[in-house]
């Protein structure tokens, strides 16, 4: 199923309540929702704060499968931004001594199975793959 959401923080309630829509709790496990929906929060909030000077609604695929939720998020009109090509964060240094951003991506690579990237004629594509059998 695919939405598309005002570029804007306050959708994330929309967000939510659409991803909930297409994987209902009687069919994905408390663990796999609660990834997803956090990785979909930090991508969608990222492309708000950092898609600067585009004002097109963002768009959201989620499809469910058997065995896995794939999650597409495409930003308009945007300059490229590759969220595998940040750095590792490493969680064994005091946090008064880590430099500042980064965390949210970090989680978002070790919550879900698949982290993808496209970029063409100005659209930012990060698909996100969930598998439901763990």
């Amino acid at each position: 199923m695919r939405r598309q959401f005002k570029k804007d923080i306050s959708s994330l309630a929309d967000v939510f309540a659409f991803i909930d829509e297409v994987m209902p709790a009687s069919t994905v496990s408390p663990t796999a929702s609660y990834a997803v929906n956090l990785a979909v929060e930090e991508l969608f909030t990222n492309m708000v704060k950092y898609g600067k000077g585009s004002t097109t609604d963002i768009s959201l695929d989620v499809e469910l499968f058997s065995h896995a939720v794939v999650v597409r998020l495409v930003d308009h009109d945007v300059d490229p931004f590759d969220p595998r090509g940040a750095g590792e964060i490493d969680a064994s240094i005091p946090l008064s001594e880590r430099r500042i951003g980064g965390l949210g991506i970090h989680l978002v690579r070790h919550m879900v199975d698949d982290l993808q990237y496209t970029y063409a004629d100005r659209c930012s594509t990060i698909t996100i793959i969930k598998s439901l059998e763990h």
